[in-house]
């Protein structure tokens, strides 16, 4: 949708450093069919980030104002997708049906709060959670919220859904009026995803000796550096305005230079006892002090 009252936008560029690269012209040919992206060879000085974070700015309806501060010597590439959405609830909030009150964070503090009451009609359950739908304007797009139960943290509740289960959460709904105290937030983050990734078994574009990106260049020489993923999101009574960029940095293999040899072990190290005829070490620490 794309509208004044429900809008969802999704965008994508491919920046590369001007006069390093040979992209491949089907790689872009693919980017451009498939996803509509945006291509650009830039210098990657200050300018280049002026240009990335104005795009991201645009392209976010200025929900995320800035993707980078500067760029990485090693940076060759960067790969970047961006998503805006924009919607009012089908039903928005009155003022009479906003209160005050408290909301208990994970660490036990307790925090002042502004919700949003209203009586809901679409129940979503799950086996250690419940909550409801509440629709946006076009009845397309709406938003779930899952409370879990008081034994159950988020943490625990999400390590428990598998794609399968949470579908089934959100496509099993019953017909229920349901009372919801709903808290206005707003609140942006940021985290850099390398670490995440491998966990998911994504190991070997990461690696300058295994990465192999030779379909989208001519000399073959990009490994992903980083993966960096920013968010922004508001819901308060007139619906909600929500925001997500995603940065894939990707540098050159480097040669390796060897420098003249020095250990000077004057600094916390790590020590092994290595079995020579299978390479394994049979005990292994640090020293950490010398006292």
């Amino acid at each position: 949708p794309d509208n004044d009252m429900c809008r969802l936008r999704t965008a994508n560029s491919i920046w590369w450093r001007k006069g390093e690269l040979n992209v491949r012209l089907p790689f872009l040919e693919n980017m451009v069919t498939f996803y509509n992206a945006e291509f650009y060879q830039a210098p990657f000085d200050q300018s280049t980030v002026d240009d990335i974070n104005s795009w991201v700015n645009y392209k976010t309806d200025r929900m995320i104002p800035e993707l980078l501060k500067e760029i990485d010597v090693n940076a060759e590439m960067f790969l970047i997708n961006a998503v805006a959405f924009d919607a009012q609830w089908a039903e928005p909030y009155e003022s009479y049906q906003v209160k005050s009150g408290d909301f208990t964070a994970s660490d036990g503090t307790v925090q002042s709060a502004d919700y949003l009451c209203s009586t809901e009609s679409l129940y979503i359950s799950g086996e250690n959670a419940q909550g409801f739908i509440k629709c946006y304007e076009g009845n397309e797009y709406g938003f779930a919220a899952l409370l879990p139960d008081e034994d159950t943290t988020p943490e625990e509740f999400i390590a428990s859904l598998s794609a399968e289960s949470l579908h089934k959460i959100l496509t099993n709904i019953k017909s229920d009026p349901i009372t919801v105290e709903l808290p206005k937030f707003s609140y942006d983050y940021k985290i850099e995803l390398p670490d995440t990734l491998k966990d998911m078994g994504m190991i070997d574009a990461f690696s300058p000796v295994t990465a192999d990106f030779s379909n989208m260049v001519e000399d073959s020489g990009l490994y992903i550096d980083n993966v960096l993923h920013k968010t922004f999101i508001e819901v308060n009574e007139s619906g909600t305005r929500a925001a997500a960029v995603t940065s894939v940095q990707m540098n050159r293999k480097g040669e390796l230079i060897m420098p003249g040899t020095e250990i000077i072990l004057n600094r916390p190290f790590v020590y092994a006892i290595v079995d020579m005829d299978f390479g394994l070490p049979v005990f292994i620490g640090t020293v950490n002090t010398l006292a």
